[in-house]
C-alpha cells in the first residue's frame, strides 16, 4: 500500500486502487473527483465564509462553532465509505471536515474500538455516509460522535 498526496494523485495510475481520501473540497482535487461520481445524501456547501455539511433532502445543516469565553470549538465531519466508483471490486473511504478540527479527528473512525461500533450499528455492505460531531473543549477533544448518517445508492460500476 503507498500513500500518494493529493497534489500528486494520478487518475491513470490509482483511479482504481482501494483509496482512502483525507481533506474535503476546499484542499483536495482528489476529494472533488471521487464524490462527483457518488449520489451521496449530504454535500459541502459554503455558507457565509465557512464550509457547513448540508442533507440534500430536508436541508438539516452541521458545521461549526467557537465559543471563546467557554473554551471550546466545534467542528462536523463528513465520512464516507463506499465502493470505488471507477473499480467497483475496491473501496473508497472518504473524510472530511468543515474545519481542520474535524478533519483531523475523523480518521478516528478506524480504531478498532469506533470500527466495531459501526460494524454493529450499520450495514456496511451498502454504501454510507456519517456525519460526525467534534468538540475541542480547553484543548481535550472527545472522540466524534455520530449526529446523522444515510445509506446511499450505488449503481454497480459507478
Amino acid at each position: 500500500m503507498e500513500t500518494v498526496r493529493s497534489s500528486t494523485f494520478s487518475m491513470a495510475a490509482h483511479a482504481e486502487d482501494n483509496i482512502v481520501v483525507i481533506g474535503g473540497p476546499a484542499m483536495n482535487q482528489t476529494w472533488k473527483t471521487y464524490v462527483n461520481r457518488l449520489d451521496l445524501p449530504y454535500e459541502f456547501r459554503i455558507v457565509g465564509e465557512h464550509y457547513r455539511i448540508v442533507a440534500r433532502e430536508g436541508g438539516e445543516s452541521f458545521g461549526g462553532a467557537r465559543d471563546p469565553e467557554a473554551g471550546t470549538k466545534a467542528d462536523s465531519a463528513l465520512v464516507i465509505f463506499a465502493r470505488n466508483p471507477f473499480e467497483p471490486s475496491s473501496r473508497l473511504i472518504m473524510m472530511a471536515g468543515c474545519g481542520y478540527l474535524a478533519t483531523l479527528a475523523a480518521p478516528a473512525v478506524f480504531s478498532p474500538e469506533y470500527a466495531r461500533k459501526l460494524t454493529r450499528r450499520f450495514d456496511m455492505s451498502k454504501p454510507l455516509a456519517l456525519i460526525l460531531s467534534v468538540e475541542d473543549v480547553n484543548g481535550y477533544v472527545a472522540k466524534p460522535k455520530i449526529v446523522a448518517w444515510g445509506h446511499f445508492v450505488q449503481p454497480v460500476g459507478g
